[in-house]
């Protein structure tokens, strides 16, 4: 199977939206997906926007913590190991890294303004990525996501 690796340069772009939306569209092609995010206050904050993001509508979802996760369509964890619902799609936040050759479909790395520690960790991703099948690199410019490479 062929990973597609594709980064996001969050800066002016806030990470709630950016996500619902990137979810949203993965979840209409009938895929599961896995958030992964070390950080446990963000994880939580990122679990109420996915509920409230849009006043007509909600991203089914869970925390890795709860009971019985493995049927659900979208999981906030802490790390890869704990994305037991089969994704299609791992969204990479926090640095987290994952293999270029992934049993995944997509892999969205999201880089957040002022992380330089994430922003490393995808540098080296992408360079790994780009040697297999390629990888595509957003940035967030005039109210648009534009491809830079």
């Amino acid at each position: 199977m062929t990973c597609e690796w594709t980064f996001y340069e969050l800066e002016g772009a806030p990470l709630e939206r950016s996500l619902y939306q990137l979810v949203d569209r993965c979840l209409k092609q009938g895929w599961r997906c896995a958030i992964v995010d070390p950080d446990e206050d963000r994880r939580f904050a990122l679990d109420d926007a996915l509920w409230t993001q849009v006043a007509d509508g909600f991203l089914p979802h869970s925390l890795g913590s709860a009971a019985d996760i493995s049927d659900e369509p979208v999981l906030l964890v802490a790390g890869l190991q704990e994305a037991v619902n089969t994704p299609a799609a791992l969204f990479l936040l926090g640095g987290v890294e994952c293999q270029p050759d992934t049993s995944v479909q997509r892999v969205f790395v999201m880089i957040s303004a002022g992380d330089e520690q994430a922003r490393q960790a995808a540098r080296q991703q992408f360079a790994a990525a780009r040697k297999g099948d390629g990888a595509r690199y957003f940035k967030f410019e005039d109210g648009q996501w534009a491809q830079k490479a």
